[in-house]
């Protein structure tokens, strides 16, 4: 997901969100979220909070002032579903292949249909074909 984020952001220069969380940091340089203490997540007004979930005892969020420009966002399902009718968002599932071998947990799982998604980006693995496909869907985006 973000390999494709990071691809599109690039190629369109459009920022990608980065979501506040509890988790700690897996290392000292790591980026791609705000990290927070559990208590700045639990004084956050939730009228401010647009987005949220929790993933292994961690809460991931994203606030309303983050969204007052076109970004890219990598949410989940709960995220997208909080999101969806109140924000004007255009959504992008990747379907994902994953091998007999693949570790992938519950949260990789699909609830929602696929019509309730504005795109579907297959990824078959190989990274050349997500880029066209994400190119096919961001030119029809930026047409509208």
């Amino acid at each position: 997901k973000s390999t494709i984020a990071e691809y599109i952001s690039k190629k369109y220069d459009i920022p990608i969100l980065q979501s506040y969380t509890t988790r700690p940091k897996r290392n000292e340089n790591e980026t791609g979220h705000i990290f927070v203490s559990f208590k700045d997540y639990m004084e956050t007004p939730k009228d401010e909070v647009v987005a949220e979930t929790c993933f292994g005892g961690h809460y991931y969020y994203a606030k309303k002032e983050q969204l007052k420009k076109k970004i890219i966002y990598i949410v989940d399902e709960k995220g997208y579903t909080m999101m969806k009718g109140k924000y004007p968002i255009v959504s992008v599932r990747l379907i994902r292949r994953f091998s007999r071998k693949s570790n992938r947990t519950a949260r990789d799982q699909f609830v929602l249909p696929a019509y309730e998604f504005d795109y579907i980006l297959p990824n078959n693995g190989k990274l050349e074909t997500a880029y066209k496909h994400a190119d096919l869907i961001m030119s029809s985006i930026l047409r509208e």
